[in-house]
């Protein structure tokens, strides 16, 4: 991927740039398709403890994309509406087929504690898929309210050892619901950790910022031209070196 570098703790930001603090979603991804897009180049921002705080991005790019957000706010809710329903009705009838016995009681407490947007739970982890988020999301369903799982923990058990404590129970019930066995052997190991929803997210190449990369990425034209020189260079040091090798 491209190169981000890398705006330590104080040091100011390029001429004409502006932080766009991490947070708002649409607004980094705009920030950061216009910028780059525009010929300029991205910084990340770090603090005092080498954190992520945000990017740095011309401040002109940071007022168009304000604009943009405020005036797809509306449209850009509602599809999130309509892609969570989609969603919640996808994990529901898989949910159904693949627990063909469950009672139809337990299906929305299970859709909405895993599926809910933001809750971090298992049903949102997009890495893996749905047939596997619904039978993890039904073990952890059926290992909290019919166990004594969490009993087991506020008397102090270790929490992998109180997962195999109560796995016989959660197998019982797992099948009586008509579970099938593919899904048991997902959960591997004893314990059988859960899966969390981040993965291994995908990482871009960074480096420290010094005072010549600042000044480049105020104009897009020298950014370009440095580029193009990059090249020449590059192809003139290859001729230098097979002459040497003769």
């Amino acid at each position: 991927m491209d190169e981000e570098p890398i705006l330590e703790h104080g040091r100011p930001l390029p001429r004409g740039f502006v932080l766009v603090k991490k947070g708002n979603v649409y607004i980094t991804r705009q920030a950061r398709k216009l910028t780059l897009s525009d010929g300029y180049q991205l910084f990340r921002v770090h603090d005092s403890k080498d954190r992520l705080i945000g990017l740095a991005c011309p401040s002109h790019i940071y007022d168009a994309v304000l604009l943009l957000e405020a005036a797809t706010r509306e449209d850009r809710a509602a599809s999130v509406l309509r892609k969570d329903a989609l969603d919640n009705t996808r994990a529901r009838d898989a949910l159904t087929r693949l627990f063909p016995s469950i009672s139809v009681a337990e299906i929305d407490p299970i859709v909405k504690r895993a599926f809910e947007k933001g809750s971090g739970c298992i049903g949102r982890a997009g890495q893996i898929g749905l047939e596997e988020r619904v039978g993890l999301a039904v073990w952890s369903h059926v290992r909290h309210k019919y166990t004594e799982y969490d009993t087991l923990l506020r008397k102090g058990m270790d929490r992998e050892a109180a997962r195999l404590k109560v796995r016989g129970d959660i197998q019982r019930i797992y099948k009586k619901w008509g579970g099938d066995e593919k899904l048991l052997k997902a959960r591997k190991g004893p314990g059988a950790k859960s899966r969390g929803r981040g993965g291994k997210a995908g990482s871009k190449r960074v480096k420290r910022v010094g005072k010549a990369q600042i000044k480049k990425a105020t104009n897009p034209a020298m950014t370009a031209k440095v580029k193009t020189s990059g090249k020449r260079n590059a192809k003139g040091s290859g001729r230098t070196s097979s002459r040497r090798k003769r």
